[in-house]
């Protein structure tokens, strides 16, 4: 009994040893089973979230859509308490896209944040963990306004480049080990999606931009005007990236030159400032603001629009700075990369504005040369220097697109006269209005440097002169003068003034071409004038020589053969009877020397008719048409006495024009017509004769259009052959008292 005992002591022992060890097998492999279970269930629930992200993903949602399920299957799985997604950008900072959890609703979609220098791993491809923010200084706010403690992220790549990361954090501390795993296989799913989105997304950028280019090179190539294709570029680029507000500002003289989606923007005036766009054009460097609150002189330019953020690129054109392209936001910062797509679009408009300026370029060249050619028409037929400033102001107003031009001459004093005004704002002094040239501006600088002059808005801003508080109660905002020249000395200038908007850079060289044209018509006006007051002197002198010999031989000579005529008649009749070949000898010398008189008394009225001072133009021209050689039909419409050269003008038009028929036209008949209208003394001169006379030829019809030219007349001979010999004479008469009667007469 005693062997037993201890036998079986020993075996229990053992036994209840087996039992145990079996015990803690099966409790080993019962908890081992659990972990798998719930292993599996938690790789499960991935595999589940994974799967219906990927199902988006390749159902071609769109990235938002694609991040919000993301953030929304990492919640479920990890449970943290924030989560982030962003996109890095070009300048170092980071976009906001999708995620929870964040306190006080400061994140918002497309808001643009800072990287933190321990984040910026990321950005290398690397996986960021902290366990502890509270050591990481540059972490401060993120814990303060957060309460964050723990925080991993991953960064996003697409097609081997880093795209962006998703982080995810925790209030209570530490996130767990297999955080990092977890994400990786998600941030995959995300890469992928955002490829696709990006591939199709581009596609369709393409296609979008390429159909706004064709519709705005539409509207260039029907001829539009440059201020339509603005326009149209901004519509454009408004409807391509979904902006609030688009405009294009131009650079030269900051001007806005179009906007869409602003119905009272502030096209065509100049703004002031714009200092920090101009800074970041000029570098050629696209800009962003995405709160214009704290960037006022951004706010400036767009003042009334509503816009709260915006992005901004150059407009180059041509290798040259145009100007700028805006794109804005209402609701707040603009999407996401708006800029670098805004930039790509500007390349469009630049290439329109090209097209456009080129085809403008051409259109304002041949508006010029069509210009200049009236106005060097005008020139060469002789108009008046006051004829030529009237259509140079009108050619300048027109081609500049200026509400305002005008000419003015300078005056010995000091003074300048406005001669031509053509505008309703410079009509507010009419023609013959003198300043002093000092008070003018730019007139007053062509005074003093012979040079062209410009001046914009500021320089009469604080004028307490006249002058300057009419310009500014007008609005005027920019007046370029370009001076006139006439044989090297400074005769006047050409102004132009614009309101609202400022002039173009090149204006005061445009300008230039007609002034040009100004002083040629003047230096011809002065050197007609110069040559008419000379052969006015010439005929002058020569009327006065003709009328003195006449007087000698009607005082002289003509008396003295009156004289000696009667001498004679008293020595024929003292001749005794019976010497009758003496008498007849003395008859024949009286009647010889009474011929002499006649003839003599003919040649003096062919100098100077007597006849004309007395009685006037109507019974001199009776006179002449009863001793001319061929029958005269005489039609004198007035009785009128005109001023004397105009009297002997016209006698000596119709003494040498009937001489003319009787002598080579062999004419049979002359109708001469005389009559008064409108100031001007009219005669035509008529032949049936054999015609062919030239104008140019002989001293007689050139004589003749030298006397009427002299008197600012004209003269028109028309002679083909066959049909006779027309000569059509307008003589100015301002002066001569016009009681219309008839008298005719053969």
């Amino acid at each position: 009994m005693t062997m037993t005992n201890a036998w079986v002591a020993p075996a229990l022992r053992r036994l209840g040893g087996l039992l145990a060890g079996a015990v803690l097998a099966v409790a080993w492999f019962a908890a081992r089973a659990r972990r798998d279970e719930h292993e599996t269930a938690r790789l499960s629930q991935e595999q589940a979230g994974q799967r219906r992200v990927a199902t988006l993903v390749a159902g071609g949602a769109r990235p938002r859509e694609v991040f919000a399920a993301v953030s929304d299957e990492i919640a479920r799985l990890l449970a943290p308490d924030l989560t982030t997604l962003v996109r890095f950008e070009a300048d170092g900072s980071a976009g906001f896209l999708a995620g929870g959890g964040w306190r006080g609703g400061e994140m918002r979609v497309g808001r643009s944040i800072p990287v933190p220098p321990s984040l910026a791993p990321l950005r290398d491809g690397a996986v960021v963990r902290i366990d502890d923010l509270r050591r990481h200084p540059d972490m401060a706010e993120t814990v303060e306004k957060q309460g964050l403690l723990g925080v991993v992220a991953c960064p996003v790549f697409v097609e081997g480049r880093v795209w962006g990361a998703f982080g995810v954090g925790s209030r209570a501390g530490a996130l767990p080990a297999s955080t990092e795993r977890r994400l990786v296989d998600f941030m995959e799913l995300i890469g992928a999606a955002i490829a696709n989105a990006e591939s199709r997304a581009q596609v369709g950028r393409l296609l979008d931009e390429q159909a706004a280019l064709r519709r705005v090179a539409t509207v260039v190539a029907r001829g539009a005007p440059a201020q339509e294709v603005f326009a149209a570029a901004a519509d454009e680029v408004a409807a391509v990236l979904r902006a609030d507000v688009a405009c294009l500002i131009r650079a030269d003289v900051p001007t806005m030159v179009a906007a869409s989606g602003w119905d009272d923007a502030p096209i065509g005036v100049v703004l002031d400032r714009y200092p920090q766009l101009r800074t970041a054009f000029e570098l050629g460097e696209p800009y962003r603001t995405d709160d214009l609150s704290l960037v006022p002189h951004e706010a400036e330019v767009l003042a009334g629009s509503g816009v709260r953020g915006l992005v901004a690129t150059p407009v180059t054109v041509e290798g040259r700075f145009w100007g700028v392209l805006v794109a804005g936001s209402r609701s707040g910062p603009p999407p996401v990369g708006a800029e670098h797509r805004l930039v790509q679009f500007t390349e469009l408009v630049g290439t329109a504005i090209a097209n456009t300026e080129s085809r403008s370029e051409i259109l304002r060249l041949l508006a010029e040369q069509g210009a200049l050619q009236r106005v060097a028409t005008l020139v060469a037929t002789g108009a008046s220097s006051l004829e030529v400033s009237r259509a140079v102001a009108g050619e300048v107003r027109g081609l500049l697109g200026v509400a305002d031009a005008g000419v003015c001459r300078f005056e010995p004093d000091g003074t300048a006269v406005l001669l031509v005004g053509i505008g309703d704002t410079i009509a507010q002094w009419p023609p013959g209005t003198r300043f002093a040239v000092d008070d003018m501006y730019s007139v007053s600088e062509v005074w003093r440097t012979g040079s062209s002059a410009r001046f914009d808005a500021e320089r009469w801003q604080q004028d307490i002169g006249a002058v300057g508080a009419q310009l500014r109660r007008l609005g005027v905002q920019s007046v370029v003068a370009g001076p006139v020249t006439v044989e090297g000395r400074l005769w006047g200038a050409v102004i132009a003034w614009s309101s609202g908007t400022s002039l173009p850079d090149d204006t005061e060289e445009r300008m230039a071409r007609f002034t040009d044209l100004v002083a040629m018509a003047i230096g011809n006006a002065e050197n007609q004038a110069k040559l008419a007051a000379s052969r006015a002197r010439i005929v002058t002198a020569s009327d006065e020589a003709r009328r003195r010999i006449e007087r000698d031989l009607h005082d002289g000579a003509q008396q003295r053969i009156v004289s000696l005529g009667l001498e004679l008649r008293l020595a024929q009749a003292g001749v005794p009877d019976e010497l009758p070949e003496v008498r007849a000898g003395l008859a024949r010398v009286a009647d010889g020397l009474a011929d002499v008189l006649d003839e003599l008394r003919e040649t003096a009225r062919g100098i100077h008719p007597a006849m004309l001072s007395e009685g006037g133009l109507q019974p001199a021209l009776r006179t002449l048409a009863r001793r001319a050689p061929v029958p005269v039909e005489l039609d004198v419409a007035t009785d009128a006495r005109f001023p004397e050269p105009v009297e002997v003008a016209a006698y000596y038009v119709v003494s040498e024009s009937l001489t003319n028929a009787a002598k080579h036209a062999r004419a049979s008949h002359v109708a001469v017509a005389v009559s008064a209208r409108d100031g001007d003394l009219r005669l035509s001169v008529r032949d049936d004769g054999v015609g062919g006379a030239d104008p140019q030829g002989g001293s007689g019809l050139i004589g003749l259009r030298d006397r009427v030219e002299a008197l600012g007349g004209t003269i028109e001979v028309a002679s083909p052959r066959g049909g006779g010999t027309s000569v059509v004479v307008t003589l100015p008469a301002a002066d001569g008292q016009d009681r219309i009667t008839s008298s005719r007469g053969r």
